[in-house]
C-alpha cells in the first residue's frame, strides 16, 4: 500500500513538472489595449496554421479564421506543409478587416542517380520532354505528375511517370538495357559450293554459309562460281535476326528492287505491270530495261536501268503531284502527339505524320489538336530535297480571368495579356503566376495550375489600396470621400479670412456616391461668420474624369448687434484626376444670399441704428453714405431691410498631395459682370480692404486626410 501511494505521488510530481516545462516553453502574449474589430483571415489552400507576432506565442487558429483583434499592426505567419511560409505585416482598423493570401507551393526534388547501373552515367534526362541535364542530376520540380525519360546512344530509352510532391525528395536509379547491334546472314545459292564474300572479305565456307556477329545495317554480299556471272546484292542486317538470302547463279539474270514514295504506285518493266511498290524484280535478263512507276494524279516516272547477270540493284522513283507546277521538293511533318491536324498554307491536308511532294519555296505549316497549344512554323522547301518538320505540341488549357472590378490589367508570368473580363483559349499546361492590378487597388497575385484541355477560372478579389485611396482623397473635386473616411480642411484667403471644414463619406458605389460636409467660415476676423452644410453627389466616374453635383445651405451672424445672414448654393463640379497626387476641378454654381447688415432702428433712435457701421448710424461721409445706399437699394431706409441677391459663380480648384495624409489646395473663384454683395464691402464690414465687393477671391489651405 505504501509503495502504491509513493508511486502515485511520483507520477503527479512528474506530470506537474511536465506541465511547468510546457508552460515555460509557451511565451505569454503581451496584452494590447484599444478597440477590437472583427477580422477574417483566409488563404489558398485553407487550413493554414496561423500565428500572430511570433510563433513562440502559440497557434492562434487555422484559416479561414474569424475573430476580433485590437486595432494595430500585427505580424501574421501562415504555414501549410508543402507551401512557402507567409510572413506579412497586417494593419487592423476600421478599413482593414479582411485579409487573404495565396500560398506558393514549394518545389519537390528529383534525384536521378547512376548507382544501380554504371551505364546510366552520362545519360540525358528529360522531364515532360524538356532536357534537364545528364545523370547524376538533381532537379527542382513543381508538384504534380511528370514523365521522366532517360536516353543514351546504344541503349533502349527508359520512360517512367513519377508523382512529385512539394517539399519531398524522390530518387530514381535507372538501369539501362543495351540495344542489340549484331545480326547474321544465311547465304545459299542455286548451285553448290559457290564462294562467298561479305563486304569484300571472302569467307572460308562455301554455300550454304552462315555469317554471324555482323553489325546491324547494310552489307554487300557477293556469290561467285565460274562460269556463271557473279551474283551481287546489298542486304540489310537486323539486330538479333539471321537473314536468309539465295543467290541465283544458274539462271544468269539479275535483280532490281524498285522503291517509291507512294504505296499505291504501280511498277512496270518494259511495258509489263509487276505490282505495287516496293517490288523486287527477279531474273531480269542482262541488258538495258525501262522501269516505270505510275500512280493516279501523279506524274509518271521512268528510268532506264542496265542489269548485269548475277547482280542486284536498287532504284527509288518518287512521284510528284500533277498539280505542282514548276520545281518541287518534298515535305515531311511528324508529331509525338497522334492524330494532330496538319494545315499547309491554311489548307487542311490530313493528320500527322504527313509526307508529300510540294512546290519549292516558302510554306506556312500549322499543327494543332484540342488540348494543345498551336504549333506554327515557316518552312523553306528546296527543289529535289526533303524538308522535315517536327511539331512539338505542348499541352494547353483555357483560362478565364474575372475580377470584382472591370478593366483590371492581367499579366501571366509577368507578361501583359489583356484586361478583365478576359478568356484565353490556349495557355501552356503547368503552373503560371497570374497578376491582376488596377490603379487604386492592391495588386492580386495567384499561382494557377493549367490542366491540358480544361478551362481554369481565376476569380480575383481586388481590395482597395489604403495608401493610394488616402493620398487621392479630395474635399473640393467631383470624387467623393469613400465611406468610413473623412477629411479636414483649414485655409485662409480673401474675403474669407478663416475657413474650416470637415467632410465624411456616406456611400460608395459605381452608380452613385455621396458625402456630407460641415463648414465654418468668417468674412474678416471680426466681421461676419456662417456655418454651412454641404451634400456632394458623384454622378459619373470615367477615369481620369469625374462629374458631381452639390448643394449647400447655411446661416450666420456677426459681431455687431442685429447682424445676420443666410445662403443657399447649388451647382456642378467636373474633375480631372491626373494622378493620385494632382487633380484639377472646375466648378459652376448659383449663390443666393439674404443679409441683414444694419440693426432695425428703435422708436427713440430717429430712424437710425444705434450701433454698427457708420453707414447704419448715418454718421459716415455723404459719399460713403450714398455708396452704401446704392449697394442695398435706393433709399436710406433700405439700409435696415434684408439685402437679397443671386449670383452665378465660376471657380478653379487645384489640389496636390504632399504626403499620404496631407494635401495643399488653392481656390480661385469669381462672379464677373454681376451685382456686388454689400456684406463684402468695407462700408459694412470694417476689416475688409475695399469699399467695393472684390467680385474675385481666392483661398489657400491644407487638407488633412483620415
Amino acid at each position: 500500500m505504501k509503495t502504491t501511494i509513493l508511486a502515485s505521488l511520483g507520477i503527479l510530481v512528474l506530470l506537474a513538472a511536465l506541465g511547468d516545462d510546457a508552460s515555460a516553453q509557451m511565451a505569454k502574449r503581451p496584452k494590447r489595449k484599444g478597440r477590437a474589430y472583427a477580422v477574417t483571415i483566409d488563404s489558398v489552400p485553407q487550413q493554414a496554421t496561423m500565428y500572430l507576432d511570433d510563433k513562440k506565442y502559440g497557434t492562434v487558429g487555422y484559416t479561414p479564421y474569424s475573430g476580433r483583434l485590437v486595432k494595430g499592426d500585427y505580424k501574421l505567419i501562415l504555414e501549410v506543409p508543402g507551401y512557402k511560409t507567409v510572413e506579412q505585416t497586417i494593419s487592423v482598423g476600421p478599413q482593414s478587416r479582411e485579409f487573404f493570401y495565396a500560398l506558393e507551393k514549394t518545389n519537390g526534388t528529383l534525384d536521378v542517380r547512376g548507382d544501380a547501373d554504371p551505364n546510366a552515367m552520362g545519360a540525358q534526362v528529360y522531364v515532360n520532354g524538356e532536357a534537364k541535364g545528364t545523370i547524376p542530376a538533381s532537379i527542382l520540380l513543381a508538384e504534380g505528375r511528370v514523365l521522366v525519360e532517360i536516353k543514351k546512344p546504344g541503349f533502349n530509352d527508359l520512360a517512367q511517370w513519377t508523382e512529385v510532391k512539394a517539399g519531398e525528395r524522390i530518387t530514381l536509379a535507372p538501369q539501362l538495357k543495351a540495344q542489340p547491334t549484331k545480326g547474321g546472314l544465311l547465304i545459299d545459292a542455286d548451285v553448290p559450293n559457290a564462294s562467298v564474300s561479305v563486304d569484300g572479305k571472302e569467307l572460308a565456307d562455301t554455300t550454304p554459309a552462315i555469317v554471324d556477329n555482323l553489325d546491324a545495317g547494310p552489307h554487300i554480299v557477293e556469290v561467285r562460281k565460274p562460269p556463271a556471272q557473279p551474283w551481287k546484292t546489298t542486304v540489310e542486317v537486323k539486330p538479333n535476326v539471321r537473314v536468309k538470302i539465295n543467290a541465283e547463279l544458274g539462271k544468269g539474270g539479275g535483280s532490281v528492287k524498285v522503291l517509291s514514295n507512294r504505296e499505291d504506285a504501280e511498277v512496270w518493266l518494259d511495258g509489263d505491270p509487276k505490282g505495287k511498290a516496293p517490288v523486287d524484280l527477279q531474273q531480269v535478263p542482262p541488258g538495258i530495261h525501262l522501269i516505270e512507276v505510275r500512280a493516279k494524279g501523279f506524274k509518271t516516272r521512268e528510268e532506264r536501268v542496265t542489269v548485269q547477270g548475277g547482280q542486284s540493284s536498287v532504284i527509288k522513283l518518287d512521284l510528284v503531284d500533277k498539280a505542282i507546277a514548276g520545281p518541287a521538293g518534298r515535305l515531311r511533318i511528324i508529331s509525338p502527339v497522334p492524330e494532330a491536324a496538319v494545315y499547309i498554307d491554311g489548307a487542311p491536308v490530313g493528320n500527322a505524320p504527313f509526307e508529300s511532294d510540294i512546290s519549292a519555296g516558302m510554306h506556312y505549316v500549322v499543327v494543332q489538336k484540342p488540348g494543345f497549344a498551336k504549333f506554327e512554323k515557316q518552312v523553306v522547301v528546296e527543289e529535289g530535297k526533303l524538308a522535315s518538320v517536327s511539331a512539338e505540341l505542348r499541352s494547353s488549357g483555357g483560362v478565364r480571368f474575372i475580377a470584382n472590378v472591370d478593366d483590371a490589367e492581367v499579366l501571366v508570368d509577368g507578361r501583359p495579356v489583356g484586361r478583365t473580363p478576359l478568356t484565353l483559349d490556349t495557355i501552356d499546361a503547368g503552373d503560371h503566376v497570374v497578376t491582376i492590378r488596377r490603379t487604386g487597388f492592391a495588386e492580386y497575385n495567384e499561382r494557377v495550375r493549367v490542366e491540358g484541355g480544361q478551362l481554369t477560372v481565376v476569380n480575383a478579389v481586388l481590395s482597395e489600396d489604403p495608401t493610394k485611396i488616402k493620398r487621392g482623397l479630395s474635399s473640393w473635386g467631383a470624387n467623393t470621400i469613400p465611406n468610413g473616411r473623412f477629411a479636414v480642411d483649414a485655409g485662409t484667403g480673401y474675403p474669407y479670412y478663416v475657413e474650416l471644414r470637415a467632410t465624411a463619406g456616406v456611400t460608395e458605389s459605381k452608380l452613385l456616391s455621396w458625402d456630407f460636409g460641415l463648414e465654418f467660415r468668417s468674412v474678416a476676423l471680426i466681421g461676419t461668420w456662417e456655418f454651412l452644410g454641404t451634400v456632394r453627389v458623384r454622378l459619373l466616374q470615367i477615369p481620369p474624369f469625374a462629374l458631381a453635383v452639390f448643394g449647400s445651405g447655411g446661416a450666420g451672424g456677426g459681431t455687431q448687434s442685429g447682424r445676420s445672414e443666410a445662403t443657399l448654393q447649388g451647382g456642378a463640379i467636373g474633375t480631372l484626376q491626373m494622378t493620385n497626387i494632382l487633380s484639377v476641378s472646375g466648378k459652376a454654381w448659383l449663390d443666393f444670399w439674404s443679409d441683414r447688415l444694419c440693426a432695425e432702428p428703435t422708436a427713440t433712435s430717429g430712424g437710425k441704428s444705434e450701433n454698427g457701421p457708420d453707414v447704419c448710424k448715418q454718421t459716415a461721409s455723404p459719399a460713403d453714405q450714398l455708396q452704401a445706399i446704392n449697394l442695398v437699394g435706393s433709399t436710406a431706409m433700405d439700409l435696415y431691410k434684408r439685402d437679397v441677391g443671386l449670383r452665378f459663380y465660376l471657380s478653379l480648384v487645384v489640389e496636390a498631395a504632399v504626403s499620404d495624409n496631407v494635401s495643399v489646395y488653392f481656390v480661385f473663384e469669381g462672379a464677373p459682370f454681376q451685382n456686388q454683395r454689400a456684406g463684402f464691402s468695407k462700408l459694412f464690414t470694417s476689416t475688409l480692404l475695399s469699399k467695393d465687393d472684390p467680385i474675385y477671391n481666392g483661398r489657400l489651405g491644407l487638407t488633412f486626410k483620415f
